[in-house]
């Protein structure tokens, strides 16, 4: 029986919840304390809730449904808190607050009527290449500046990580195919810090992004031919 793509969100939930107990449970396990079935600390409870909307809303966008956003939305808002108050990653944590207007921005976009055509999948041209690497090379040296001056932790990864998750959510919003690129890469830069600072649920949940953003080239790139076929069936 060939599952829906409802039905497999709810698998992939179950499997996330699990995933994440077992990653904060490293901590206490090295230092010899039993893994808790549920998390009881406030803050562990928020990244449990970020790291299951994440994975869930990562694949809802994979599958090109608008219910990402919402779902992303819930994973912005936990990881916006956990960002700010425990890993004092000042620049992710003003990317979920920017997140969250992008992610309702898309929703918007994406949640087209039924009578309107499905939003499509469209290349970056190279002019759009020159404009966002180029706003990325003067953004990321103000972004850092601002985060020394408010004392945030590891500065040049939050900001470089920043500006390459923000000119994804935008592509992301545009449904622009090159935007996979762009979260694989603001993934790389920053995962070495989360398991650095030991935050491993973090960075087991940004790896999955990232093996997930590989399966978003392909099915968007899949996606992609389909339409050209339809736009062109000779």
């Amino acid at each position: 029986m060939k599952l829906n793509t409802w039905q497999i969100s709810v698998l992939l939930a179950i499997f996330a919840a699990i995933v994440c107990i077992a990653a904060q449970g490293i901590s206490p396990l090295l230092a010899g304390q039993p893994i808790l079935l549920f998390p009881t600390d406030l803050y562990n409870q928020i990244e449990f809730v970020g790291f299951v909307s994440g994975v869930v809303g990562v694949y809802l966008m994979v599958k090109e449904s608008a219910w990402n956003y919402p779902v992303g939305l819930i994973w912005a808002i936990a990881y916006g808190i956990y960002f700010f108050s425990v890993a004092k990653h000042f620049g992710e944590a003003s990317l979920m607050l920017i997140n969250a207007i992008y992610l309702i921005d898309g929703w918007i976009k994406w949640a087209r009527r039924s009578e309107q055509p499905q939003l499509p999948i469209t290349r970056l041209s190279l002019k759009n290449w020159g404009v966002i690497i180029g706003t990325m090379i003067v953004f990321i040296p103000v972004l850092i500046a601002l985060l020394y001056s408010v004392r945030g932790n590891f500065v040049y990864f939050d900001a470089t990580t920043t500006s390459l998750a923000l000119a994804a959510q935008y592509l992301t919003n545009r449904k622009i195919f090159e935007s996979w690129y762009f979260w694989i890469a603001a993934n790389v830069v920053i995962i070495p810090v989360f398991i650095y600072r030991e935050y491993y649920p973090t960075a087991i949940l940004y790896t999955v992004f990232t093996v997930m953003a590989v399966f978003g080239i392909k099915e968007w790139r899949q996606s992609m031919e389909m339409q050209q076929k339809m736009a062109d069936p000779f």
